[in-house]
């Protein structure tokens, strides 16, 4: 507790009060100690000069303790005091009340114009998003990636396949990057096509780094596989799938992975043949027969006529006449692509000529050298002749690529009256003989009625080439020509 004062302001003095107040009681200035202290200038006017008439004074309204300005309001009330018989007057105020200051209004703030304060608030808002983002990022839990590769059992890359993170699909390849994953232990799930079982891994995922997994596929391979068949009538022709040998034709292959098969047909003396199938599983693929093109044909000649000489020539001009020495039976290696004659003559004997061709794709050819006694020349004409009615035609004896008996044999084989004809071209044409169409060159053992007969050579880029023939009874007649490219 401390000594209380009051304010007197009709004298303009401090007084001490009988009373004591607390020390922290004090006032802020003694202006508010002053303010509070006056009184209105009504009540004063209300009294009189005659004390009884007078209004009792308002209770002190600020005290000084020890030099502090305190609030009356905690002022301790003196003890009891009895007050005279006869109220002092009070005196009349020494001059006049200090007037109340009042309080000056708040200048409102100036707005600046123009574009700074645009500026500003960009400059404000953009600080603001930065300030937001690196709160978001600081408050997000930190995260990893993870990364799957799989492999075959048997080794290598396996591409396709559906996987699966924690029950939740993923990816359908390989690899598969999974990222933004909470760190910790990963379940892994693996189907690929192919395989009977799915393939499971646990795999542990860190904070900000990446996790290599590399998962090798489990379950045996289901194989899915489909049949291949092929043949062929040429001997030695082998067949290779994807670079693997399969045996020569025919083949009945019954475990061919399905899918793209890229096929090799080939042969010691044929050109190699290749070619793509696309193998169905469950299904088969039959590719009928195959013919190869001869690349180098075997040409065995048998001699019967002692003594005869034997002429090898080729009839494009390649190379000169070859006479063949024997000992016989004699091969001789020929160009499949070209076309060749093989002449045998001797004295007393009755010439012949043998065409020579690989077109039809077989590479062994074989003929008898087998002369008659001297009569009138076999071979026929290839001077181009005006076309001649065409006579009746008898029935043509059969064919073939190979020439297996002489001249001789096949005109003796021709009904009475008839002949045989051999045609030929180079390269392959067309022919017709009396307008009948006989198929491709060369053309062996024709029986024809004997006269003049007319043979037509016919290529689709080339054109077309006319001869006349005259064939003898029983014997043996040869056409052919030679288109110019």
């Amino acid at each position: 507790m401390a000594a209380a004062y009051s304010w007197d302001e009709d004298n303009a003095e401090t007084r001490e009060l009988p009373g004591r107040l607390p020390a922290n009681d004090a006032f802020d200035s003694l202006e508010e100690m002053a303010t509070l202290a006056r009184v209105p200038d009504a009540p004063r006017a209300a009294m009189g000069s005659n004390p009884a008439d007078q209004l009792p004074l308002p209770p002190p309204r600020a005290a000084v303790v020890r030099g502090q300005l305190l609030n009356p309001a905690r002022v301790v009330p003196p003890a009891p005091v009895t007050p005279d018989a006869t109220p002092m007057p009070l005196a009349a105020p020494a001059h006049a009340p200090t007037p109340v200051p009042t309080p000056r209004p708040m200048a409102r703030p100036v707005v600046a114009k123009g574009r700074w304060p645009l500026v500003a608030t960009l400059a404000g808002t953009m600080s603001l998003v930065i300030t937001l983002a690196v709160g978001v990022l600081w408050l997000m839990p930190p995260r990893g990636v993870l990364r799957i590769e799989l492999t075959a059992p048997e080794g290598g890359q396996v591409s396709r396949a559906e996987v699966f993170v924690d029950g939740q699909k993923r990816c359908d390849s390989a690899p598969c990057i999974v990222p933004d994953l909470a760190p910790g232990t990963r379940l892994v799930k693996v189907i690929a096509a192919g395989y009977s079982e799915s393939t499971t891994s646990a795999e542990t995922v860190e904070v900000g780094r990446e996790r290599v997994a590399l998962i090798t596929l489990r379950g045996a391979a289901v194989a899915s596989i489909g049949s291949l068949r092929a043949s062929s009538r040429q001997a030695g022709v082998a067949l290779a799938i994807d670079g693997v040998e399969k045996g020569e034709l025919p083949v009945a292959l019954d475990d061919v992975p399905a899918g793209t098969r890229r096929l090799r047909f080939h042969g010691e003396r044929y050109q190699a043949l290749e070619r793509t199938v696309s193998i169905t599983s469950g299904k088969q693929e039959d590719l009928g027969s195959v013919e190869l093109v001869v690349a180098e044909g075997v040409l065995t000649v048998e001699l019967v006529t002692p003594n005869a000489q034997v002429v090898l020539r080729r009839e494009d001009g390649g190379t000169r006449d070859k006479v063949l020495p024997g000992p016989w039976p004699m091969a001789v290696q020929l160009d499949g692509a070209a076309l060749w004659t093989v002449t045998a003559s001797v004295d007393g004997h009755e010439a012949a000529t043998y065409p020579v061709a690989f077109s039809d794709g077989v590479a062994d050819k074989r003929i008898v050298v087998d002369l008659l006694p001297s009569g009138p020349s076999l071979v026929g004409s290839a001077a181009p002749l005006p076309a001649a009615p065409a006579p009746a035609s008898a029935p043509r004896a059969p064919r073939g690529a190979t020439a297996k008996a002489s001249d001789a044999h096949a005109a003796a084989a021709a009904p009475a009256g008839a002949g045989i004809l051999h045609v030929n071209s180079l390269p392959v044409s067309r022919v017709l003989v009396d307008g009948r169409a006989l198929g491709q060159t060369p053309q062996t053992n024709i029986s024809l009625p004997a006269g003049k007969h007319t043979v037509t050579f016919v290529h689709e880029e080339l054109g077309k080439k006319t001869v006349a023939v005259d064939v003898q009874p029983g014997r043996t007649a040869t056409a052919s020509v030679r288109f110019r490219r």
